[in-house]
């Protein structure tokens, strides 16, 4: 992606110093910003949510090494914690900081302030203006398979447990921290006696049921 960056700023801004000096992506040996983020959310999002990850194995809410389950856990938590990251992101963001007059960072404004509007802290537009049909030239040349490339779950589990939710009137309520545990055990607790009564019906293939197929992905 780095290298995509650099030609693309080549090719759509000739006039910027040389990208391959200004862009340097080095081991860092000291305490830079992006360091301090990282131990923020550590702090503040990620201990807690380990520990609760830690909590439900203990207490036997979650199986690992059972692949059906392993399938469900990724279902439910990818698309939690993307959600809580994004909104620590949002809020992170559009937190206005007070002044400082030691820092030569912009202050008393948001990071999306400053972003959209760097005039009002001295700064520039720095935006490189890039057509969208680059952007997919790169795509289909060095990413064939990119729409499936964001994909957590295989297709067919997430279409099963919509299916499920259709065909029995299950009803789902929003996953949050507090309550992922319950709509997992919902949901396996479901998918196991669907699998049974798949299974119990001699007509059926067993090799295509819920939990044969979660063994092959």
């Amino acid at each position: 992606m780095a290298r995509h960056q650099i030609n693309l700023t080549q090719q759509y801004n000739p006039s910027a110093i040389d990208p391959t000096q200004s862009h340097l992506f080095t081991k860092s040996t000291h305490k830079q910003r992006i360091e301090c983020l990282w131990s923020q959310l550590m702090k503040y999002y990620n201990s807690a949510l380990i520990e609760k990850l830690f909590t439900a194995i203990e207490e036997t809410l979650y199986d690992p090494q059972d692949p059906l389950q392993q399938l469900l856990f990724i279902y439910l938590w990818v698309p939690l914690i993307q959600r809580s990251l994004d909104e620590w992101v949002k809020n992170y963001n559009s937190y206005k900081w007070r002044l400082d007059k030691k820092s030569m960072l912009p202050n008393r404004c948001s990071a999306d302030w400053c972003f959209n509007y760097p005039q009002d802290q001295g700064g520039e537009q720095g935006l490189i203006t890039v057509p969208q049909s680059a952007a997919d030239a790169l795509e289909h040349k060095f990413y064939p398979e990119g729409t499936g490339l964001l994909r957590t779950s295989p297709k067919w589990f997430s279409n099963t447990i919509m299916d499920l939710q259709d065909g029995l009137d299950l009803e789902i309520p929003n996953v949050t921290v507090n309550n992922v545990w319950d709509v997992f055990s919902l949901l396996h607790n479901t998918i196991q006696a669907y699998n049974t009564a798949w299974l119990f019906d001699p007509s059926n293939d067993r090799s295509i049921s819920i939990y044969a197929r979660s063994l092959e992905s």
